[in-house]
């Protein structure tokens, strides 16, 4: 290899590099400028609970249900008076939206709760949805935060009188790193909550977790 090839590659690993450091910068920021929230998990099949060093987590807001023309025109960016660009049948449709960008509106409970730690027990639920960041309907005198999310999968579930779309929502934060060892206390919980750090892009990610009302990183360095 001659000095210039050498040369050539040498700086091709410099930009690599820089590019990874400010890819890990900009994370970083990304978690200091948003707001934290209190998330509640749902069971997980135990079997699937731990993947090695990582708990598999799932959460309320994880499954949203709506009526069909809501989601046509709402969550998936479709304009119902516009038949040319119609997929040819719903399965097709709803296979042609999964993996895109969807915003949640999620407000808290109003009300207080009789409890030692407000924080953990006024949780955060599912306002409205939208397909932009923006959102023009936020409740007046109601704490309100958008989060990102990905359309993870879509299912129409169908009842004695009616039908309606069930969307599985994922939003980067349904895996989280444990010590060694340290699984077992998250298994055998009884309550795990999720601290979510939701930055102003609506990026959302994990700050710790809450084990029977215990933060996790607190519990395990002590």
């Amino acid at each position: 290899m001659n000095h210039r090839m050498k040369v050539v590659l040498g700086f091709i690993i410099l930009l690599q590099v820089l590019s990874l450091v400010g890819f890990v910068i900009y994370q970083e920021n990304l978690k200091g400028t948003g707001r934290k929230i209190i998330l509640q998990t749902i069971p997980v099949d135990p079997r699937d609970l731990l993947r090695g060093e990582y708990v598999d987590l799932r959460y309320e807001i994880s499954d949203i249900t709506l009526e069909n023309i809501r989601c046509y025109r709402l969550c998936l960016d479709y304009d119902l008076g516009d038949t040319s660009n119609r997929p040819y049948s719903r399965k097709e449709f709803f296979n042609s939206v999964e993996g895109k960008n969807i915003y949640l509106l999620l407000t808290r409970n109003p009300y207080k709760v009789e409890s030692q730690n407000d924080q953990l027990d006024r949780l955060w639920y599912v306002y409205d949805i939208n397909d932009s960041y923006r959102f023009d309907n936020k409740p007046e005198g109601m704490e309100s935060v958008v989060i990102k999310g990905n359309i993870d999968e879509v299912e129409e579930i169908f009842t004695e009188v009616d039908s309606f779309i069930r969307i599985g929502v994922d939003y980067g934060i349904e895996q989280y790193f444990l010590q060694e060892g340290k699984g077992k206390v998250v298994e055998d919980a009884t309550e795990v909550k999720v601290e979510v750090n939701i930055a102003n892009n609506g990026k959302a990610f994990i700050s710790d977790i809450i084990v029977d009302g215990n933060y996790f990183k607190e519990s395990v360095t002590d």
